[in-house]
């Protein structure tokens, strides 16, 4: 499953996907390439998308779209052991 972060994936982030994605593959705007073919290539955006939303109804591949709502995820680094 390939998920394409809105900004630069922290450590914790992917330890956390990879607990309950066996086959995560990270995707990130710049290092991986630009926006617009990322997001052709991505099934997962995570993140509060900053991603202009006329690319994301482009997109063929995209099926589903993390959006943090709550804040609490600024917590989760102190819940993974």
């Amino acid at each position: 499953m390939k998920i394409l972060a809105t900004r630069p994936w922290d450590d914790w982030e992917k330890e956390a996907i990879l607990k309950a994605v066996e086959d995560a593959e990270f995707l990130e705007m710049g290092p991986d390439g630009d926006v617009e073919d990322l997001v052709n290539e991505a099934e997962v955006l995570y993140g509060f998308p900053d991603i202009p939303m006329s690319v994301i109804a482009r997109s063929k591949t995209l099926r589903l779209m993390h959006v943090q709502s709550t804040g609490v995820d600024r917590f989760a680094p102190a819940l993974i052991d």
